[in-house]
């Protein structure tokens, strides 16, 4: 069983209108770690599209100064100047699960690319990156290659993916 199986279950206990009839909010949100966790469901999620019942709540995800991001495109800007290109040499898996769409595990497959591709646009999603979290140093920061393929530190990655995500 997936992590986003759990959110999932989670959800559907939440907005159990038997249980909290007067729910109005649903606010998921990662810091760090979590923050990784909620950017990869607010796009793989499928709890949205598969409501046991007629609901009317507000779902929203928080996606807070996370090490790396979900790309759903093979570029990378990695210098952060704004061409986004393929990489070259050294980082075969910068596009697995975790980091692109390729080599997906049973929940992402499960919803499949084009759903996550669809879905995705119509969620509400916000990006909290501090702006003093620019040390390439961090000892939490990722620093694999397909981490750093993403840019140098969170903030740069912030923005980068921001521009990965308008294009």
């Amino acid at each position: 069983i997936s992590v986003f199986d759990v959110l999932d279950r989670i959800l559907e206990t939440v907005t159990d209108p038997a249980l909290f009839p007067n729910l109005e909010t649903v606010v998921v949100a990662g810091f760090s770690a979590g923050g990784q966790t909620v950017n990869r469901y607010a796009i793989a999620g499928r709890f949205e599209g598969t409501l046991p019942y007629e609901r009317d709540f507000h779902l929203r995800y928080m996606v807070l100064s996370p090490s790396s991001y979900l790309y759903f495109s093979p570029e990378r800007d990695a210098d952060g100047d704004g061409i986004f290109t393929i990489p070259e040499g050294g980082c075969s898996e910068y596009n697995d699960w975790g980091y692109g769409m390729e080599s997906l595990f049973s929940y992402p497959s499960g919803t499949g690319e084009t759903t996550m591709r669809e879905q995705y646009p119509k969620r509400f999603v916000f990006y909290l990156v501090g702006g003093n979290d620019n040390n390439p140093a961090d000892p939490s920061l990722a620093t694999g290659c397909e981490s750093m393929l993403q840019g140098p530190h969170r903030v740069a990655r912030a923005e980068i993916y921001f521009n990965h995500l308008v294009e």
